[in-house]
């Protein structure tokens, strides 16, 4: 160490002060998997009480409620999933404000065309779920026969391959919007609207298909629409056809002038 020449004889002692700066750590809440969700939302009904609205909570659930977990294993903090029967609302409740869905979430919201569980759902606010990690979203949505109204414009759909049945079925569903939705890397559309029999008005002319391989029953059903825009769709990789637009027996305006179907063996 080197010292002053002019430094008094003595004894010095010497403080070392450290300075340590850390960064917040924002805590992330992730969903399970659809098809663990789906159960414990079907589990929450009983032959009395059925859930009518799906919504987050402002505040944790009461012990009376029973609430049960709907986090993953890699979140951070608990999600907790519970019926109110006062307000036939299955309530989610979570310390962040987002929560990201599972890279799995197909069937979260999936009911069977012979069962009756979670058939009663009127209105979904999914506003506060982050889906810029999911990969699967294969009939999240199907079987939801009373849903009238469908907000999907905070959906980030840019890595998810599979939106298999993704809205089959949803017959009380009069519009649908899905312009802002990112299909680039789509592969499955199988079925996609498959169902919709009360469909009057469907927005995908921004849709990428250039990946998609099976578009078979993508339409069937929707007996209700009269035009579909498709002029956009690159149909290049597609395989299967089959049954496409079975059904559509409204349609008066179908224009498929751009589909190149060198790749297709099955049309039927």
């Amino acid at each position: 160490m080197k010292l002053s020449d002019d430094l008094e004889s003595g004894r010095y002692t010497n403080k070392l002060i450290f300075s340590i700066l850390t960064n917040n750590y924002n805590q992330i809440a992730i969903m399970t998997e659809g098809t663990d969700f789906n159960a414990k939302l079907k589990a929450l009904e009983t032959a009395t009480n059925k859930i009518e609205h799906f919504k987050k909570s402002t505040v944790v659930p009461i012990a009376s409620m029973n609430a049960v977990n709907i986090d993953d294993e890699e979140s951070d903090c608990e999600i907790k999933l519970w019926l109110d029967p006062t307000d036939k609302t299955a309530y989610y409740y979570a310390e962040t404000e987002k929560v990201y869905l599972n890279t799995y979430s197909g069937q979260m919201f999936y009911s069977k065309a012979n069962e009756q569980k979670i058939k009663n759902i009127l209105e979904i606010d999914i506003s506060n779920f982050d889906t810029s990690n999911v990969t699967n979203m294969e009939a999240m949505f199907t079987g939801m026969s009373n849903l009238t109204t469908l907000n999907l414009s905070n959906f980030d759909t840019s890595k998810v391959t599979s939106m298999d049945a993704m809205f089959g079925d949803m017959s009380s569903l009069i519009r649908l919007d899905l312009s802002n939705f990112n299909t680039s890397n789509v592969t499955n559309m199988d079925t996609m609207f498959g169902g919709m029999t009360n469909l009057t008005s469907l927005s995908i002319s921004n849709f990428d298909t250039s990946k998609v391989t099976d578009m078979s029953r993508m339409f069937s059903g929707i007996s209700n629409l009269t035009t579909i825009d498709l002029s956009n769709f690159n149909t290049s990789k597609v395989t299967n056809m089959s049954a496409m637009f079975h059904g559509t027996s409204n349609l008066v305006i179908l224009d498929l002038s751009n589909f190149n179907t060198s790749n297709v063996t099955n049309i039927t």
